[in-house]
């Protein structure tokens, strides 16, 4: 999105602000905390939250058929699931009123099973907490959508010399 509508702050600019309000608490600030913290940095708004996982895996017998000697054998394997939740909370904190305009929590799962007569094995805890992570990152777009808008910029028309003080040329 263009300049005029986000505005990153590095978190350790934030930090440095934090530090010089005496507002840090062991790294956590709460909503009226971060409403100064966006004052004293000229935004309109702040994003705060936290994103966190949990893993849970468990061990249960299943049965399982296999065809032996034109046979049908019936056996009993030691199957192992995993499972990584992601918490995320987020909110919108207008820094002028302190009011929250937009709270959202979600929790993308991914899990995986495998059965000791299986090739391969389980998917590490790593793997499985990115597969989650990659479910949680469109719902986190969708949450800014209604604050932001897509800008198609073709670059090789603004270099132009017709265009170097457009808008075009400004947005780009």
């Amino acid at each position: 999105a263009p300049g005029k509508i986000f505005k990153v702050i590095e978190r350790s600019r934030l930090q440095q602000v934090l530090s010089e309000q005496k507002l840090r608490d062991a790294g956590v600030i709460d909503d009226a905390q971060a409403a100064q913290v966006g004052k004293v940095l000229g935004i309109d708004v702040i994003i705060t939250g936290n994103v966190t996982h949990s893993v849970a895996q468990r061990d249960e017998w299943e049965e399982r058929t296999y065809s032996v000697k034109k046979q049908k054998v019936k056996q009993n394997v030691l199957c192992t699931t995993r499972e990584v939740a992601v918490d995320c909370n987020m909110r919108i904190i207008d820094v002028n009123t302190g009011e929250i305009r937009l709270s959202e929590s979600t929790r993308p799962v991914a899990s995986d099973k495998w059965c000791r007569d299986d090739a391969g094995g389980l998917p590490t805890q790593e793997a499985l907490v990115s597969q989650a992570l990659a479910r949680l990152a469109p719902s986190l777009v969708t949450m800014f959508a209604p604050y932001g808008h897509d800008v198609e910029i073709e670059l090789e028309k603004v270099k132009t010399p017709d265009n170097a003080g457009s808008k075009l040329a400004e947005e780009a």
